[in-house]
């Protein structure tokens, strides 16, 4: 009796226990990444895919910056999804697409026996092996980014997850197996997958005469995820298709296109019905289109399926702006998924959504606004700064030689002018800027007006000067206090395309920001508040929450810009208290600056990691890697600068100004002591300006461009005022 007593307890236990397990086992997590290369938003909207446009309604929409360590190689671009960095994967003229079979063979060499030589591991003959694997490591570890190939993998596979590869994208006689470059590891390994020709059919009208057999790259997809958790699909069609351009005219080009989204999108639709609601799909187009339309296709579609991502506008930490995304936050956001921790190789960061109403509709506007702002910037701030440098040139001219008064007061007006174009165009991103000779047009007639309007209320050009630098310093503050809604779409703001930065306060409005604070608070205590210790103070105190503005995470987020700032305005305020610019005080200088700096650095190095900026996330690269790490910075900062110094229109900016400072120094004799002595207000703002200046350009990645928009300022009340003394 007591065995049958027992026997029962323990069946009922086991019994407990297997329900126990099956009512809380946890689903089994699946992550898809589909590629459809060579989209941009339009595509969608002119082919209308259903089933896309359902994944929209049920996840994620977002635009992606689609930068890679190369610019215009499209291996590049998958290689940068699979390494969460900037990546490059074209190293000279070997192809950045090879992966293959292991019992396949390459320039006759079976390629099991290559990966052998290469790793002294000799693969299983179903895997997939990138044989230029060596090459591409290589590569990256003598580029500026420090993308480490294969890190998407390899983190998955450190977690005991399983990833697999299907489909190509090849053309006649030439491979296009970029996809590996995303499921690879470190050494070059997939270790199951289907890329090779047989995953195609032979279709005479087709481009190249190949089409991918979507039956078999269901077959081969559904099969994969019994046995591995994450996998890679190329779609391939697409690709095709932007490789046989040159062989299609525009109409024939289009409808050949649409219809491979449409067969494309088929496709996902049993893919989505056959795997596990709560898998995560990702649908990604690595690189943007060949240009058909210059209003729209530079960022590509990214949608994306999970509870975890939510329903709405995608965006990530990297961007901090709804409906944008870079592609270094897809390998992150594929390794949250599987509570993946994510390398500190990779700057990208896992991407969420925000609520929001129409998706598709909002961000096809946004997409044309960042095209049309892209395409208008070059020619209208070229030919701001070429204006700039002819009338910086000019006025210097008149300190020379003889000038009629009316002429003299005009090259005045328009150096006001040219004070008040940065402010114009903060102010012109919230107006509708179709056409480029309209935008022109509202721009100057905006700098005009605000250049009138400060004339007006001064008569005077040295005070004309301090109203429209007041006016810019404040809208700027007040811009940046509400998230840089103006900023982030200005002209003279950062570009989403170029993707350097997408929050906080760029190099060309940091340097208008200080200088401008600078000539407005000194000119104006000049002349209004000269003996007032109040005035000195309050400026103190506004120019120590200016440059914890500029540098604090959440706001300016600009480290170069914050160290310029502290050490331009302690050394104005050195002057103001009439102090002298020796040893002690550079020192003391230096000292502050470096205060400055850990304070910012500490705040953001102790924000979570999900939400740090550029700097804390050079911090905690710089501990990963040590020395290496913040040489490899440096590095590329200096190099950066360099090559900007060289081909930018503003080193002739700040040459120019360079050169009137000279000028005015030595000619005429004892002109600089008298403004000194009659205007020591502005002339210790001036002296600011110069030395931010230099700071800025040596501080900063593209500090020739903050030290030329900071210079301006204080040069032309320097002009000013020696033509009052003159």
């Amino acid at each position: 009796m007591t065995r049958n007593r027992i026997l029962i307890v323990l069946g009922i236990s086991l019994i407990v226990t297997l329900l126990s397990t099956i009512c809380y086992a946890q689903p089994e997590k699946k992550a898809v990444l589909v590629i459809l290369d060579g989209i941009n938003l339009d595509d969608i909207k002119k082919s209308q895919p259903p089933n896309l446009l359902s994944m929209m309604d049920k996840g994620g929409l977002g635009l992606m910056n689609v930068r890679s360590g190369r610019t215009g190689d499209d291996a590049s671009g998958y290689l940068t999804i699979g390494t969460g960095a900037w990546a490059i994967a074209r190293p000279g003229r070997m192809q950045g697409g090879l992966g293959l079979r292991a019992d396949s063979f390459f320039e006759g060499r079976k390629v099991a026996d290559i990966y052998l030589q290469q790793t002294e591991k000799y693969p299983r003959q179903s895997s997939i092996i990138v044989v230029n694997t060596p090459m591409i490591v290589r590569e990256n570890i003598e580029g500026d980014y420090g993308a480490e190939p294969g890190a998407l993998a390899e983190a998955l596979g450190a977690a005991g997850k399983k990833v697999a590869l299907v489909g190509n994208a090849d053309t006649f006689g030439q491979f296009h197996r970029e996809a590996s470059l995303i499921a690879m590891d470190g050494s070059g390994l997939v270790e199951e997958g289907e890329v090779s020709k047989g995953i195609l059919r032979e279709v005479p009208e087709a481009p190249f005469g190949l089409e991918t057999d979507y039956e078999k790259v269901f077959q081969e997809t559904t099969k994969l995820l019994k046995t591995n958790d994450f996998v890679v699909v190329e779609t391939g069609d697409v690709s095709r298709i932007n490789r046989y351009t040159s062989y299609l005219e525009k109409g024939a080009l289009e409808r050949a296109r649409q219809e491979a989204l449409i067969k494309a999108d088929r496709f996902l639709k049993r893919l989505v019905k056959e795997i596990p609601k709560e898998s995560l799909i990702i649908v990604v187009s690595p690189n943007s289109p060949p240009v058909f339309d210059r209003s729209v296709g530079n960022l590509t579609p990214v949608i994306a399926i999970s509870p975890e991502i939510g329903k709405g506008l995608l965006t990530s930490p990297t961007t901090r702006q709804p409906g944008l995304v870079t592609n270094t936050d897809i390998a992150p956001t594929i390794l949250k998924y599987f509570n993946v921790e994510v390398p500190e190789s990779m700057t990208g960061r896992p991407v969420y959504a925000e609520e929001a109403g129409s998706s598709l509709e909002y961000l096809l506007k946004r997409d044309r606004k960042i095209t049309e702002t892209a395409t208008f910037r070059r020619p209208i701030l070229t030919s701001y700064v070429a204006a700039v440098f002819v009338l910086l040139v000019l006025a210097a001219l008149s300190l020379m030689y003889p000038v009629e008064p009316k002429l003299l007061k005009a090259i005045y007006f328009l150096l006001a002018w040219q004070l008040s174009v940065p402010l114009s165009l903060l102010l012109l991103s919230r107006l509708p800027t179709t056409y480029l000779s309209t935008t022109i047009i509202m721009a100057i007639c905006i700098s005009v007006l605000i250049t009138i309007l400060a004339w007006v209320a001064s008569r005077r050009f040295l005070l004309t000067t301090g109203l429209i630098a007041v006016s810019t310093s404040v809208a700027i503050i007040l811009d940046l206090l509400l998230g840089a809604p103006l900023m982030k779409n200005s002209l003279l703001g950062y570009d989403p395309l170029i993707g350097a930065r997408f929050y906080g306060i760029g190099n060309e409005y940091m340097g208008v920001l200080l200088g401008s604070t600078l000539a407005g608070a000194t000119i104006l205590q000049d002349i209004y508040f000269r003996d007032s210790k109040k005035a000195r103070q309050a400026m103190l105190a506004s120019f120590v929450l200016l440059a914890g503005l500029i540098g604090y995470p959440q706001l300016g987020a600009n480290i170069g810009g914050a160290i310029s700032a502290a050490g331009a305005f302690f050394l104005a305020y050195l002057k103001i208290k009439e102090k002298k610019v020796d040893l002690k005080n550079i020192l003391l200088t230096a000292l502050v600056i470096v205060f400055v700096v850990f304070i910012i650095i500490a705040i953001d190095y102790l924000t979570n990691s999900s939400n740090q900026s550029h700097a804390g996330r050079a911090m905690f690269f710089i501990g990963e890697e040590g020395y290496k790490g913040m040489l490899m910075i440096v590095k590329r900062k200096v190099a950066t600068n360099l090559k900007l110094i060289r081909w930018t229109i503003w080193s002739k900016v700040f040459i120019a100004s360079l050169a009137i400072f000279a000028l005015l120094f030595s000619r005429p004799m004892g002109l600089l002591k008298r403004i000194i002595q009659d205007h020591p207000r502005s002339a210790a703002g001036i002296f600011g300006i110069i030395a931010g200046s230099i700071i800025a350009l040596l501080f900063n990645d593209s500090g020739i461009v903050a030290a030329a928009t900071m210079i301006i300022f204080g040069v032309v009340p320097l002009l000013y005022l020696a033509a009052e003394h003159d």
